[in-house]
């Protein structure tokens, strides 16, 4: 009678451990399909085509009418994926010298029942401080062409690396974008720059920079320093200007004084975490500044 009963426990224990095996199995399989589709888009970026094409009547905004012809010989070469903004994509020249920012349609931002209309109204912003940047800034921008209208016949198609990978040719004639020169990164060129001694250039450029644009009645709505500013050898540049702002009441002094003292507070704050020894550099700088405006 004992041998009986261990031998239907070992059945018992045997068929356990095969059910729970087969269930984990399942389970596990059952998740990677459902994830498949997450990890796809994470490893993407969400990327897809179809996000370029920016269904909306535009206009009400007007045409640059920017000279194609240098940007042609820029298209020649293809262009590789760098990193995805809230606003656009953005693709890398071969020759590491140009980006392409090409607006996308994210629907995501707005309820469902009213998306088109705010996205239109977003987008009109989006391409109103993109004309206020090539008609008035271009230097300061380091912006090259702007396309914003579907246009017929007049670029080529754009060789383009996706996230994954994969090549694709973008017919630039549909898309809205910018092409700018490509800039060295803001933080990392004044480490660089207080390493080998000539910080107070890149730091006299910046300041320039500001009242250059301040001085155009532009305000920049995206008070970021990090991530809006760059360097274009030892010129500052800023390289997001998707809230700029043109109106005569920027140019009255008390509002350009705000206006800078907010990006050079960001500044300071910068330099006493990552060189407190370059303090001094900035206040000699700011003084040179004030004295060649006064």
């Amino acid at each position: 009678m004992g041998c009986v009963r261990l031998y239907l426990s070992k059945i018992d224990k045997c068929f356990s451990s095969s059910y729970w095996l087969r269930g984990l199995a399942a389970l596990l399989i059952l998740s990677v399909v459902f994830r498949a589709p997450l990890l796809m888009k994470h490893l993407s970026k969400g990327f897809h085509m179809a996000r370029f094409e920016l269904d909306y009547d535009w206009s009400d905004i007007e045409d640059p009418f920017a000279d194609e012809k240098e940007a042609l010989k820029i298209f020649s070469q293809p262009f590789t994926y760098l990193g995805r903004g809230a606003q656009c994509y953005v693709f890398e020249s071969c020759d590491q010298n140009y980006v392409v920012k090409i607006f996308q349609e994210n629907r995501r931002a707005t309820p469902l029942s009213r998306w088109k209309g705010s996205l239109k109204r977003k987008k009109n912003t989006d391409f109103r401080s993109c004309l206020v940047a090539y008609s008035l800034a271009r230097e300061e921008t380091a912006l090259e062409y702007l396309h914003l209208h579907p246009t017929k016949d007049r670029l080529p198609k754009l060789s383009v690396q996706s996230p994954t990978g994969q090549w694709f040719s973008l017919p630039l004639d549909r898309y809205s974008f910018a092409l700018q020169k490509k800039a060295k990164p803001f933080q990392e060129t004044l480490i660089q720059a207080s390493l080998e001694g000539n910080l107070a250039v890149y730091l006299s450029s910046f300041l320039s920079l500001i009242d250059s644009r301040l001085a155009k009645g532009i305000r920049n709505e995206d008070k970021s320093l990090l991530s809006n500013f760059g360097f274009l050898d030892q010129k500052a540049v800023e390289i997001d200007f998707g809230r700029y702002l043109q109106s005569e009441v920027f140019l009255q002094p008390d509002m350009q004084r705000m206006e800078k003292k907010m990006f050079v507070d960001q500044l300071s704050i910068f330099l006493e975490r990552e060189l407190p020894h370059e303090i001094k550099t900035l206040e000699t700088c700011l003084l040179q500044s004030e004295q060649s405006l006064s």
